[in-house]
């Protein structure tokens, strides 16, 4: 299951890699001007301020990314909590055949998403939009993932079909992405 989360992970970057490399695209002079052109853009750009997107798509991106904040760190509270007790219970029976990477998973999931609203917290911008997306999407993934991991370990003869769902549910995500990467590609920067 590493291997599918790295995946996951992997996949959500190149949504940020783009926008970052478009917004210094955007930008002129030596490579430290490029840089720091870079972050000023990125840190400025509402949805709006992208030619191609209407003001109704970044209102719906305000609301999204403001619903994902609370969603997010709910679900890492839980999700924390969920990785706290199958910590403890680690000692004993069941608990003694979770592997380390299911908690590990779990652990990763719950950090990334109480994480993602606290890096990520200028509302309104694009760069905080594609933060929360990203890191509501990688951090519900990885609890997804390390539940999966669970079975695996819990009912060996199920392995298989966990990987397979995992294999799905990463598929789905690059789907997306690839989406918002053509979205991207229309706005001017």
């Amino acid at each position: 299951m590493t291997w599918i989360a790295a995946v996951l992970v992997a996949v959500r970057a190149v949504w940020l890699v783009d926008y970052l490399r478009r917004c210094a695209g955007a930008a002129a002079g030596s490579p430290w001007a490029r840089i720091v052109g870079c972050g000023r853009k990125a840190g400025s750009l509402t949805t709006t301020g992208l030619v191609g997107a209407a003001p109704a798509q970044h209102q719906r991106s305000i609301a999204l990314s403001e619903r994902q904040l609370d969603t997010s760190l709910v679900g890492g509270s839980v999700a924390l909590a969920a990785w706290t007790q199958l910590f403890v219970s680690s000692g004993g029976a069941p608990g003694s055949r979770i592997s380390g990477t299911s908690l590990a998973l779990l652990f990763t999931g719950a950090l990334v998403l109480v994480m993602a609203p606290v890096v990520f917290r200028t509302p309104g911008l694009h760069l905080t939009y594609i933060g929360r997306e990203s890191g509501s999407h990688v951090g519900f993934g990885l609890v997804l993932l390390s539940l999966f991991s669970v079975v695996a370990d819990l009912v060996p003869g199920l392995r298989v079909p966990m990987i397979v769902l995992a294999c799905l549910i990463v598929t789905r995500d690059a789907a997306e992405v690839v989406q918002h990467l053509r979205l991207q590609k229309g706005y001017t920067y």
